[in-house]
């Protein structure tokens, strides 16, 4: 697509052509002598440009004729543009510059830049491109725009389109969007379909190097089992930052697939991803694929940081929603997974916090409500709603819901918070919460039993005594769930016996609490004799 180029008061005298009255459409070469500059028109330059002029004698100004190149005084012009009729001008006959519909429409949207219908992608790719590269804002009409290359963004650049349903780009052969060709900040994608169609076996979007993105408003299609939405990993000095996705609906289709929708990865601690934010976003698992996660970000050297996922819908997740890998202060809110019914198997944990091998241990992840609206799901063994590594710290639950089915498995991760959970219904899959027979316990004491509560933070012990018990450490608890720091802890007697023994707490740590007793117990008493219930917080 030309740029229609401009300049005030241009006048010419065309000395040779235009004297005929071909059909529209007809190129021809005139010769032009300028009264008052024209503007530079350029069928070779990057982006082209181009202007429209018309006859100055009113009896002849019904044709619009467009400049696509000046040379000298050498004009190679179109009879007839935008639609009107050639007529025959008379000798030595004066042009002026004109505004046409085309250029009015060329401000309105949609319908400011139409699609080629060049099914090779030439054509469009070329067009788009230069106009991406001059940095002109690119307004792209309804129907189908065809590539054969991708799309190399430039600094404050923007490709618009005239909504999700009336605009569609896709690609023959090639990856969509290159975002890590170069450093590139401030882009803007919105208000189209973008697709890789099946057989182009090409992610659509490719690399990672892209700052303050802003993509809204879009469907974004991947119709291959083997390619991504969006797939890169950081190389030396490149970032991902700052970027916003808004209202978009990302959909994968084929399974079993083998790679996750977007898989972001950042190499070392130099080149990380941080302050990314997803919002009000639809995901589809179109083809119930078991295998692979909708979003997977990874750090392999140190942590990526600080990215938001809020108020998003994963449809049929059953190959997982969101994995952080090797992450800090992550945000997950209002995050739920849809038409999950148990006749499939639900194989990757719905949300999952871990370390990578070779990255650091996740910390301060906060996530309220979801992951999941509905009963009934099927997860495989070891799997649930939520997934935790023994790595994690400071991991704070809040509000979550499963419609009475939630689990957890927080694998012995340190400083869990569970706020505003749900009374019942649900449970934790965690190292269990163990109790032994304390010093002062007397010879050969029965094992203690330990009832765990609803939270693995709380819950009820019950021990005897041996021969010769003394007053003392009667009980050590070590906690399945450790915390973060010394937690305080709260025990109260929970049989008549044990009200007379004056217990009280010792020796706390992030591991687990000791309970003695002022009072000797009875010697050779059975393990349900005595007991306190328990609770600890940070």
């Amino acid at each position: 697509m030309a740029v229609e180029v401009f300049a005030n008061d241009a006048l010419g005298v065309v000395s040779s052509g235009g004297t005929g009255a071909p059909a529209a459409g007809t190129v021809e070469s005139w010769t032009v002598s300028s009264v008052n500059p024209f503007p530079s028109a350029s069928s070779s330059a990057t982006p082209q440009t181009s202007f429209y002029v018309c006859d100055q004698n009113t009896l002849f100004e019904t044709e619009k004729i467009l400049v696509t190149n000046i040379s000298g005084t050498t004009w190679t012009v179109t009879r007839g543009a935008d639609g009107t009729t050639p007529v025959a001008h008379a000798a030595n006959w004066q042009v002026v510059q004109v505004v046409t519909r085309a250029s009015l429409q060329v401000l309105q949207r949609p319908g400011s830049f139409p699609p080629s219908g060049d099914g090779t992608g030439v054509k469009d790719s070329q067009s788009i491109q230069g106009l991406i590269t001059a940095g002109i804002p690119v307004i792209l009409g309804p129907g189908t725009y065809t590539f054969n290359a991708a799309w190399l963004p430039s600094s404050g650049g923007s490709v618009l389109g005239a909504g999700p349903l009336l605009t569609t780009c896709t690609w023959v052969s090639t990856a969509g969007i290159n975002a890590g060709a170069a450093s590139v900040d401030t882009f803007e994608i919105g208000d189209m379909e973008l697709q890789i169609p099946g057989g182009n076996a090409n992610d659509l979007f490719t690399g990672i190097n892209c700052q303050r993105w802003y993509v809204h408003d879009c469907f974004l299609s991947q119709n291959n089992a083997g390619n991504a939405l969006w797939r890169g990993t950081t190389g030396a000095g490149q970032v991902m930052v700052e970027c916003r996705f808004r209202r978009n609906r990302w959909q994968v289709f084929g399974a079993t697939r083998t790679v996750e929708a977007i898989f972001l990865s950042s190499a070392s601690s130099a080149t990380q991803i941080n302050g990314n934010s997803w919002r009000d976003e639809v995901f589809f698992n179109s083809n119930n694929d078991t295998a692979m996660y909708m979003i997977h970000l990874q750090n392999t050297g140190q942590l990526n940081q600080t990215n938001y996922f809020e108020n998003i819908v994963f449809e049929h997740p059953y190959g997982g929603m969101i994995w952080l890998e090797s992450h800090t202060n992550g945000f997950i809110n209002q995050c739920y997974g849809y038409d999950m019914p148990n006749t499939t198997t639900i194989s990757n944990p719905l949300i999952k916090i871990s370390k990578n091998a070779t990255g650091s241990a996740s910390a301060r992840t906060t996530i309220i409500g979801g992951p999941r609206i509905q009963s009934g799901a099927a997860f495989a063994a070891g799997v649930g709603d939520i997934n935790l590594d023994a790595n994690c710290t400071d991991t704070v639950l809040e509000a979550l819901s499963a419609s009475s089915s939630l689990q957890l498995f927080l694998a012995g991760s340190k400083g869990v918070k569970l706020i505003g959970m749900p009374d019942g219904g649900w449970g934790i899959q965690d190292s269990a919460t163990t109790a032994a027979a304390g010093t002062a316990a007397g010879t050969s004491p029965p094992a203690p039993v330990v009832t765990a509560g609803p939270d693995n933070q709380s819950g009820t012990i019950t021990f005897g005594t041996g021969t010769s018990p003394s007053a003392g450490q009667q009980v050590t608890v070590t906690f399945g769930t450790p915390f973060e720091t010394t937690p305080m802890v709260q025990i109260t007697p929970s049989t008549g016996a044990a009200t007379g023994l004056g217990l009280f707490t010792a020796v706390p740590s992030a591991t687990g609490f000791q309970v003695n007793c002022q009072t000797a117990p009875a010697a050779s008493q059975g393990n349900a004799t005595y007991g306190f219930r328990w609770t600890a917080w940070e």
